[in-house]
């Protein structure tokens, strides 16, 4: 059996990642002697990415006061946790708009459409 030197780490860490990569490792270990062989490339990584698509919502209305009232499942997040949802809605003029930054708590928005 062999041994490791106690100032070599047998641990890394690769953070600097680019999202939706995926990443290929081997390893291979060297004494007076030189250079072992890498081992079999099998520790293979995909990196995280975007979160995927947020199903569709369900919306209901609030018989007190008229609100409607949006909710979604938490999509995927593929490998990093979701940390904030944006909320748009189309406008009159078919334009998006983006209303709400969904983060820590419910959001309640009051409507500025006079139409009704």
């Amino acid at each position: 059996m062999g041994g490791t030197a106690p100032y070599l780490q047998t641990t890394y860490t690769h953070a600097d990642r680019k999202p939706d990569q995926v990443l290929h490792y081997r390893i291979r270990a060297k004494n007076r002697w030189g250079w072992g062989q890498f081992s079999t490339p099998n520790l293979v990584m995909e990196t995280a990415k975007a979160p995927e698509r947020v199903a569709v919502p369900e919306t209901t209305i609030e018989p007190q006061t008229g609100a409607v009232k949006i909710e979604w499942e938490v999509p995927d997040d593929n490998g990093s946790g979701i940390t904030d949802y944006n909320l748009e809605i189309k406008a009159a003029d078919a334009t998006w708009h983006s209303t709400a930054d969904c983060r820590d708590k419910p959001t309640i928005m009051q409507s500025t459409d006079t139409s009704r």
